[in-house]
């Protein structure tokens, strides 16, 4: 039951590749949003054109590591739901299992939300989000490219 998901996994990592570049979010522009904290639940958090997410209810990304020679398939078992983060990173494309919550912020970020709505869905649906901790391995891995402010202006 969990080839579908894989299949899905496979077919984002396919249309990361032709993305468009972007530069990632460096810490120059972080430290200039973060200058005014009131100001950082508005701000709309823009990913790199290759980020893509999968929800899946098996362990689709420890699945298709494993068949990438990335892990021990007799040991995983397929029936732990993951939720896949995937972005290019130069020419190679990354799959990431995301924390607890992390589905829900990445998407929100792709669906427009700011920082503060993207963030407050993702809390409501796990206990265990951690905000500083998703940006964190979101900058590691150059899934962000921008902030901008809800009226729309490059930050």
């Amino acid at each position: 039951p969990w080839l579908a998901d894989v299949a899905r996994l496979e077919g984002v990592g396919v249309r990361a590749l032709p993305a468009a570049e972007a530069e990632p979010l460096t810490p120059e522009r972080i430290a200039r949003a973060l200058e005014d904290p009131e100001r950082l639940p508005a701000l709309r958090v823009l990913c790199h054109p290759s980020v893509g997410v999968l929800g899946s209810r098996y362990a689709v990304v420890s699945l298709w590591g494993a068949h990438q020679g990335r892990g021990d398939l007799p040991q995983i078992d397929p029936g732990v739901p993951e939720n896949a983060l995937v972005v290019r990173a130069g020419l190679e494309v990354r799959v990431s299992a995301l924390p607890p919550g992390g589905y829900l912020l990445i998407a929100g970020f792709l669906d427009g939300l700011s920082l503060g709505e993207a963030a407050a869905r993702a809390n409501i649906a796990s206990e265990d989000f951690n905000l500083a901790t998703h940006l964190a391995g979101l900058l590691r891995l150059g899934a962000l490219s921008s902030f901008r402010p809800t009226s729309g202006a490059a930050s």
